[in-house]
């Protein structure tokens, strides 16, 4: 019993060598096949083609050019480099849909409210990403998505607190749609938020009352033999005479003058123009009533 209990235990060892040698044997003639094949193909030469690519945000591009100045931004057509003030025009028109001439951009567009709290919560060191899987505007991590969850979450509302949008009952009345929020939209979005452990920070943007910018003529690029491509390119380049005849666009020389955020040449001084709006952060917490008994 001693005997063959003794000698089995040689034989099983045995087995299990065998298997190891059986399978680098097998992981050898794989390897062997692979260096073959990549010998066969060493006639076939190229540069391997980088198929990663990146997207910005207009919000984010604009930011880079502006805020950084590390970014042109070049007409794809004619390959010249948009200026500051074309390129808010030109962002602030596609912000839109379908987009609108510059003379029909409004001081509450899409884009330049989600620029303002952009540049806003960039200024003060937060990495501001889209918000769209939580259903709010914009979120908010400390150092960015590698390294940690977003803390917060921000919703971007227009305020409209300066007398000039109360003078006229029409103004009232269209403000007023604007701004109606109800409860059950609130408590919806805070409970999203707070499933994903996550503070729900209200950003209100003044909006001041419209200013009269004086734009210069863009740059109108030549057919490119679509029909939906000119018809892009119609929108956001309008006629030469849509600036000098436009009520909201004054021509300089005249009795109005340069209105508050423009220049004397009629070029648009963004950051004159930024300074206009201002944000302000109301962050809230869910209120749970077992948690919040006297």
């Amino acid at each position: 019993m001693s005997a063959n209990a003794s000698s089995g235990n040689p034989v099983q060892d045995t087995s299990l060598n065998r298997k190891d040698l059986g399978s680098a044997s097998s992981i050898s003639n794989a390897s062997n096949s692979v260096k073959k094949s990549l010998d066969s193909n060493d006639h076939i030469t190229g540069v391997i083609e980088n198929q990663e690519h990146l997207q910005l945000t207009t919000e984010e591009a604009f930011f880079l050019s502006f805020g950084l100045g590390v970014l042109n931004v070049q007409n794809p057509i004619t390959c010249e480099t948009f200026s500051l003030d074309l390129l808010f025009s030109l962002f602030r028109q596609a912000s839109y849909f379908p987009p609108r001439t510059p003379e029909n951009v409004v001081p509450d567009d899409p884009f330049l409210l989600s620029y303002v709290v952009y540049h806003h919560f960039r200024s003060v060191g937060w990495v501001v990403r889209p918000g769209v899987k939580f259903a709010v505007d914009y979120l908010l991590y400390n150092r960015g998505p590698v390294f940690s969850h977003a803390e917060f979450a921000v919703i971007i509302l227009p305020s409209y607190s300066q007398p000039y949008w109360h003078e006229t009952k029409e103004r009232k009345c269209e403000v007023g749609k604007r701004e109606k929020k109800n409860w059950w939209w609130l408590h919806c979005v805070n409970r999203v938020q707070a499933q994903v452990r996550k503070s729900l920070v209200l950003a209100y943007v003044e909006i001041p009352p419209p200013a009269k910018p004086l734009l210069r003529n863009p740059p109108r690029p030549s057919s490119t033999g679509s029909p939906l491509a000119d018809r892009f390119i119609s929108l956001l380049y309008p006629s030469p005479k849509s600036f000098a005849t436009s009520a909201a666009l004054p021509v300089a020389g005249e009795g109005s003058g340069c209105g508050e955020g423009t220049t004397k040449q009629g070029d648009l001084d963004v950051r004159s123009f930024l300074k206009r709006y201002k944000v302000r952060e109301i962050t809230l917490k869910r209120w749970i009533p077992n948690r919040s008994r006297d």
